[in-house]
């Protein structure tokens, strides 16, 4: 059942499955409550499963990676949109602060 349990935390659906067919070969490895657990288990992690997958951080992801594989860098492009609105923003503070200055010497 330790191994069924690394599996579940990790999510790991293959080798829950592999589990279940080398405890399903083996009648004294596994009674019939443990076979049920198992499966309830396995229910839930695939619930969990799907649930990170319709999240927005899986799609977020998924978009990345079929972004690389067409040779794209969206995390890169990202960080050089992010870094050229900060520069427009310190030139308007700038502009700002000498209108500033000009007014309260005036």
């Amino acid at each position: 059942m330790s191994l069924v349990n690394v599996a579940y935390a990790k999510g790991d659906q293959a080798a829950i499955d592999k589990l279940i067919l080398e405890f399903g070969q083996d009648p004294e490895a596994i009674n019939r409550e443990g076979i049920a657990q198992l499966r309830r288990r396995m229910a839930e992690a695939e619930q969990e499963i799907a649930i990170q997958k319709a999240g927005e951080l899986y799609n977020l992801m998924v978009t990345v990676n079929e972004a690389k594989e067409i040779g794209g860098d969206p995390i890169g492009d990202l960080t050089k949109h992010i870094m050229q609105q900060i520069s427009e923003r310190k030139i308007e503070l700038e502009t700002i602060r000498q209108r500033r200055a000009v007014d309260v010497t005036c």
